[in-house]
């Protein structure tokens, strides 16, 4: 297959690029450490994959050849749709792992669709568990839309066990014939191209881009451009941190230089100069449409900007923070999916990185949360924030201080982003409760209405039950359910005597200014409003 139209002559084969695919918990990690001979399943946390990786794996063919597979292992919980989306549009073989005991899910299906310019090889794990039905998986997957050669179809499938090892060799061989027969071919005589599946912030060394090599070849001290930013390349890793004098087509790269963090899915272009990349970046500017997306900065700093004016009190305010490009967009998704469900929100800043004393200020400022996935905080943040919440809680001790609300000022740490998106909807929750709340403090029964005209009105005979009555309390009088009046306490008196307040148990006379339409039988509750507290809310979770 030539590629992209190139000059033919100096095209030369290439590895093929394998994309690892599938529900969770399906056996996706656990059949790339049997092909990498090493165990990334025990660190994953939660049990899930939370980023995208790839890797060189060498393989012997089966014909006796050494040969090389470039693995993308991508993750599979259903937030991270757009990573996955990535390592499908880059790849050459979709391997789509299904769990023989569960069958193809909802991951599944999304996988499928993304892997329709690609050739998908099937990889039923799992066969060693009691409860392992093939034959029916098979049929799962006809219906939506793989049929496997065993029922008449074109799709190769394994059926293995990667626990056990079995069948893990006849995967390999499989993969290697698939790829002999798309006879695949690049020209690493041409400058480099690259896809970046993923970037982050390194405190040592900078932005950094995860990408495999596609066209060309990448080498030290070029030039290059991806997406929005640009830079020189000053090394390139591999996926074990060895440095690499040049990284030829079809080889998972790990690239410093760039001036900033790039989008993950960017294209990464080798050029001339400094003046070409600035022709370069024009023509994506001119045509790309200007829109904001989670995770990308504002051009006002974030110290300069306020909160909408028209912001509910009860909304959520939010500081994002993650570990790389791809979380960020996890988090997009997920957040998404819970103002569909009606929950209240608003990201003021989100960014890749860990917690820096600037956002820690702003979050003072605003009252809001800092949600953080995957990352740390800058070391003399948390020291700080316990001072800014002291200083808080000692003004606000001052009465008539009028402090402004900072319940929700904190910083809430998760590794896992379903832990994450609980914790968001727990605070939304939270904030969305009004800040006002009425707590009964006593309650009487109504045992007889006297009325002595419009000059003194009524005057009811009552049995205080819970708690107790006071003068000028609020109060209301139900029937039922039913609120029929609600006023204030104007008089108590026990037999002829005025009283200020009146015990549980006490039987006694109330005066309610205003009030009409008493019935024996109705109830009095007296109340007080009182402000939500929220001091609850930790100054720093982690999970």
């Amino acid at each position: 297959m030539i590629e992209r139209g190139r000059k033919w002559q100096t095209l030369r084969r290439r590895p093929p690029v394998i994309t690892v695919m599938g529900h969770v918990d399906h056996g996706k990690t656990t059949i790339i450490d049997w092909l990498r001979k090493s165990n990334i399943v025990k660190g994953e946390v939660g049990g899930i994959t939370q980023s995208i990786g790839s890797f060189k794996v060498s393989t012997t063919a089966f014909d006796g050849q050494k040969s090389h597979l470039c693995v993308i292992d991508t993750p599979g919980h259903e937030a991270f749709q757009q990573m996955r989306e990535r390592g499908a549009n880059v790849t050459d073989i979709v391997l789509l792992v299904v769990a023989a005991d569960d069958g193809p899910l909802g991951t599944t299906l999304e996988a499928i669709n993304h892997a329709k310019n690609a050739t998908i090889i099937v990889a039923i794990n799992k066969i060693d568990l009691p409860n392992a039905d093939i034959s029916k998986t098979k049929k799962k997957l006809a219906e939506v839309g793989v049929l496997v050669e065993e029922l008449g179809g074109k799709t190769q499938c394994v059926e293995v066990s990667a626990v056990k090892g079995t069948n893990m060799e006849v995967l390999v061989e499989t993969i290697s014939f698939q790829a002999d027969l798309l006879d695949l071919h690049a020209d690493p005589s041409a400058p480099g191209e690259a896809v970046c599946l993923e970037a982050y912030v390194d405190k040592k060394t900078g932005p950094m881009a995860k990408g495999i090599v596609r066209w060309g070849t990448l080498r030290p001290g070029d030039v290059i451009v991806c997406g929005k930013t640009h830079g020189r390349v000053k090394f390139l890793r591999d996926e074990h941190g060895n440095n690499l004098k040049e990284a030829p087509p079809s080889t998972p790269v790990l690239l410093c230089g760039l001036r900033e963090c790039p989008e993950a899915g960017s294209d990464i272009l080798v050029v001339d100069s400094e003046r070409e990349v600035n022709k370069v970046l024009r023509s994506r500017e001119e045509i790309q449409s200007a829109h904001v997306d989670l995770g990308q900065e504002e051009a006002v700093p974030m110290e300069e900007r306020n909160l909408p004016g028209d912001l509910h009190e009860t909304t959520a305010v939010f500081i994002v923070k993650a570990v790389d490009q791809g979380s960020l967009e996890a988090i997009h998704v997920g957040l998404q999916g819970l103002v569909k469900k009606g929950v209240k929100m608003y990201i003021f800043s989100s960014s890749v990185g860990d917690v820096q004393r600037r956002e820690a200020n702003v979050a003072y400022r605003m009252n809001a949360t800092i949600l953080a996935l995957g990352v740390k905080c800058d070391r003399e943040v948390p020291a700080l924030l316990s001072e800014m919440r002291g200083r808080w809680k000692a003004e606000r001790a001052v009465p008539g201080s009028g402090v402004p609300e900072r319940a929700f000022f904190a910083i809430r740490s998760h590794r896992v982003i379903y832990r994450f998106l609980e914790d968001v909807e727990k605070i939304c929750e939270m904030k969305a409760i009004t800040k006002f709340r009425d707590v009964v403090r006593g309650t009487a029964s109504v045992l007889k209405v006297f009325d002595f005209g419009p000059k003194i009105g009524l005057i009811l005979g009552c049995r205080v039950g819970d708690g107790e009555l006071t003068i000028k309390a609020k109060a209301r009088v139900k029937r039922g359910p039913k609120t029929v009046f609600e006023g204030a306490i104007s008089s108590l008196k026990i037999v002829k005597d005025e009283v200020m307040k009146v015990p549980s148990g006490t039987e006694c006379g109330v005066g309610m200014t205003g009030a009409e339409k008493i019935e024996e039988g109705d109830v009095i509750e007296t109340f007080e409003v009182v402000k939500n507290d929220f001091e609850s809310l930790p100054t720093i979770l982690s999970t």
